[in-house]
């Protein structure tokens, strides 16, 4: 008993030992941040204050003009380090309530309790000072005063950040053609968005970050400082691990709730391009700087915000249907009742910072664009939710719910089409070109008393573009989501048969997730079964869809799906696949888009050329990569390769047989590039899919960096294997 007291008194000293030394520490970063940032606004209005009198003058060679270039930098990097700091503050902030916590459970097993009293009705538990300031004074938790004083700090800090990029851009504007202006603005927003993020993460989502920071530690201590491994072993294991998939299950709560889908700027930058080749070509019009600032302002924010807005609202009304599934701890969603409250609440935030930027976009002279956006979304967004709810309600084999599961097929493409339909409209309004009301009244006009062919033309063919554009959009988003649920569905496999598969599917709202993986085996000849059968033998989930057609597969020569004849009937099954035609008609409409982009004439016929080519080219590629094993990932990209490469000589073949003409304004070289670009991108692109399991298209763009990041070691580690080789087989002879 003496031994048991003795031991909880030295516990009880270790803890305040390292709780005076937590809360010195966490009281010098809050006296050194506060310096830092009080500081840097004082530097910064000062310099605004000095700068004010350049405004509209010529300073590119005035002895002002990197002072005026710096100054942004100046300011970004004190509020860079105190944003740094202040993590480190929220960690310590959770760290000592932790100290606290345990203090408090220590002096109760030693004292029999110790409450503080202020009064008879207001008790309160010793060392409860950091409740104290958290209750007050956090920017997520403070109450009053505190939170609208963090809220006026951000305001301030953004102003002031604005305020000297803008000088600064305009000052590079004058001595360049724009493209060092442009990549300046581009540096430093990515590092704006940076400190944004974690700024984000701490103020409002401090527990998750203080969560993971314990995990990273853990690792670390679990690493040891000493290793018996070698340095080389050690750098395996670190490739290892960069290469893992990092999903949080509460990625519903960060900044980006669907990181993936950020690589869908892509597709945004598709239409702007688009629409400044048209634009070039047709009538000669192009962005100077301050214009393509505003249209990646626009784009950015829509795509990293008001878009990313909606996966929130997805998460919300789907976490109930989440706890069923089994890829529940790989998906990153929200499952529990307090996770949907604080998503409910950044929901919440995040409607009324898009409200609010009405007021810029009005600003910008967007508005109208950013108002028919958000209808269109909030539209899209209603139908897919409604068609899920109807699912949810159906019955099992009833006329609605076939008739909803293949209409999600649609729904879930019109994301894709309000991408490229925002970012080409965008273009346009900047450029102060109207692209819809009244181009006929314009057009007579123009040929009244003008008669200026470049202006009738912008009106005739740009509609054209855009049409076309839709039409590969939608197409593009079938390819690549139903694709997508394939994977995800074959998580939720979990046995199989003689020539069927099953999975205990326990979402009805998803049941189109189920139908791609149906419509995938179906060409094979391989059933999906909703329950599972007797008799089906246990598979592994999350495999691939060419690791499951192995496994149910495995005597080729008792099963007939391989034989000869069966490859027409296989081939006659991909055509009604959504994927498949998806990307044939992508391919014809990706020709026609860049014909039309680049003023280049084609002969209707190469339409239907195109569409022959690549219809065998497409259906031969499938059928590859789900039927052959044993295939490199070098050879599975010359595979999805192969249809752009085939169709773009094809192309080279009819411009020297005079059926495509370059007219006087076009462009044969953007002619063959874009083409190609959409043909890789909207055609055969996603059947890589085929080839990945549901864990390996998760998280794809935080892997991507990982990777980039560690592209010098991922290179040495290749050569020291081939190097090694030979001698680690002459040891093991020995």
């Amino acid at each position: 008993m003496e031994q048991s007291r003795k031991d909880a008194e030295l516990h009880l000293d270790l803890l305040l030992k390292d709780y005076e030394q937590a809360r010195e520490a966490d009281r010098q970063d809050g006296a050194a941040m506060t310096t830092i940032m009080g500081a840097a606004l004082a530097s910064c209005l000062a310099v605004l204050g000095f700068l004010t009198g350049y405004q509209g003058q010529l300073i590119g060679d005035s002895s002002i003009y990197w002072v005026i270039i710096l100054a942004p930098v100046a300011l970004l990097l004190p509020t860079g380090y105190a944003t740094m700091m202040g993590a480190n503050k929220a960690v310590c902030s959770y760290y000592l309530r932790v100290l606290e916590s345990q203090i408090g459970n220590e002096m109760n097993k030693l004292c029999g309790g110790v409450e503080l009293s202020y009064s008879r009705d207001l008790n309160f538990p010793v060392f409860s000072s950091t409740y104290f300031e958290v209750v007050r004074s956090a920017p997520k938790s403070g109450k009053g005063i505190a939170r609208l004083f963090a809220f006026f700090v951000v305001l301030v800090f953004a102003g002031a950040n604005i305020c000297l990029l803008k000088i600064a851009y305009s000052a590079l504007l004058q001595v360049n053609n724009g493209i060092i202006a442009n990549l300046y603005f581009v540096l430093y927003m990515t590092v704006v968005i940076s400190m944004g993020t974690l700024a984000y993460q701490t103020g409002v989502n401090g527990r998750s970050f203080f969560e993971q920071t314990i995990k990273d530690v853990n690792k670390r201590y679990g690493a040891g400082f000493e290793s018996k491994c070698s340095q080389y072993e050690i750098y395996k294991a670190q490739l290892k691990h960069a290469k893992g998939n990092m999903v949080s299950r509460k990625d519903t709560l960060k900044l980006f709730p669907k990181a993936d889908d950020l690589t869908k700027i892509l597709v945004d930058a598709i239409g702007a391009i688009l629409a400044g080749m048209a634009l070039y070509i047709n009538s000669g019009l192009v962005v100077d700087g301050i214009q393509f600032a505003h249209i990646s302002l626009a784009i950015l924010f829509f795509e990293g915000f008001v878009y990313q807005t909606r996966y929130i609202l997805n998460d919300i009304l789907g976490a109930a249907e989440e706890r069923g599934q089994k890829s529940v701890d790989i998906r990153g969603r929200i499952v529990q009742e307090e996770d949907v409250f604080l998503a409910a609440r950044h929901l919440f935030f995040r409607i009324v910072i898009i409200l609010g930027a009405i007021g810029l976009a009005y600003k910008l002279g967007l508005v109208i664009i950013y108002v028919i956006s958000l209808s269109y979304l909030v539209a899209i967004t209603a139908l897919y939710e409604g068609c899920r709810f109807l699912l949810r309600r159906s019955r099992d084999g009833s006329l609605l719910q076939h008739l909803c599961t293949i209409a999600m097929f649609p729904l879930v493409s019109l994301g894709m089409v309000l991408r490229l339909w925002v970012s080409f409209t965008v273009y346009y309004t900047v450029l102060k070109v109207d692209l819809y009301s009244g181009v006929i009244w314009r057009l007579l006009v123009a040929v009244v008393t003008t008669f200026d062919w470049k202006i009738i033309k912008v009106f005739i063919d740009v509609p054209v573009v855009l049409t076309y554009l839709l039409l590969w959009g939608a197409l593009f988003g079938i390819v690549t989501v139903s694709l997508t649920w394939v994977v995800e569905a074959l998580y939720e496999v979990d046995g199989c048969g003689v020539a069927s598969i099953s999975a205990d599917w326990r979402v009805p709202g998803k049941l189109h997730v189920l139908a791609s993986l149906r419509l995938l085996f179906w060409v094979f000849g391989v059933r999906v079964m909703r329950n599972r059968q007797p008799g089906d033998r246990l598979i592994e989930n999350g495999l691939s869809p060419q690791q499951a057609l192995a496994e149910l597969i495995t005597d080729k020569s008792n099963c007939n799906t391989f034989s000869v004849p069966s490859w027409l009937r296989r081939y006659l099954r991909m055509v009604v696949t959504p994927w498949t035609w998806g990307s044939v008609i992508g391919m014809v409409l990706s020709v026609e888009i860049a014909s039309e982009a680049c003023a280049v004439e084609m002969s209707r016929w190469v339409w239907g050329l195109v569409f022959i080519v690549s219809l065998p080219l497409v259906l031969c590629v499938e059928d590859l990569l789900m039927i052959k094993p044993k295939i490199r990932a070098i050879l599975v990209i010359a595979l999805i390769l192969l249809p752009p490469i085939v169709i773009s000589l094809l192309l080279c073949v009819l411009y020297f047989s005079a059926w495509i003409v370059v007219s006087e304004h076009g462009t044969l070289s953007g002619y063959f590039v874009v083409s190609f670009l959409l043909m890789f991108y909207g055609g055969p692109m996603s059947f890589m899919y085929l080839r990945k399991t549901y864990a390996e298209t998760r998280n794809v763009l935080v892997n991507t960096v990982a990777f980039i990041s560690n592209i010098d070691r991922q290179f040495a580690l290749a050569v020291t294997n081939a190097v090694m080789k030979p001698k680690n087989s002459e040891t093991k002879q020995r």
